[in-house]
């Protein structure tokens, strides 16, 4: 017996030991921690405008701007570096962000 409920495909059957069920969805949304993949990409996007903007912007800076936890703002900071998109230039008190891409 075959459902179809909002997109999605169930199948139900009978087999020797009981039954079998099996769920089956053509669109699915992969999903983080920090959120989907879309709205990682469009914080990180932002954190980039905002450096821009304001090279001296903290941390804490921008945790408060877009409203997110400090730690996923941390996390963002580790992916844009990794992937050579910012780069820290000078020290911990007078140094700036420099946006590379």
């Amino acid at each position: 017996m075959e459902f179809l409920i909002l997109g999605k495909s169930f199948e139900y059957r009978e087999i020797a030991n009981g039954f079998l069920a099996e769920l089956n969805y053509s669109i699915q949304k992969i999903s983080t921690k920090d959120g989907t993949k879309d709205q990682i990409e469009n914080r990180m996007v932002l954190i980039i405008e905002i450096l821009n903007e304001r090279r001296n912007s903290t941390i804490d800076d921008i945790s408060e701007l877009l409203n997110i936890p400090r730690r996923t703002v941390v996390r963002y900071f580790e992916k844009l570096k990794k992937d050579n998109r910012i780069k820290r230039t000078g020290g911990r008190k007078d140094g700036y962000w420099e946006v590379l891409s």
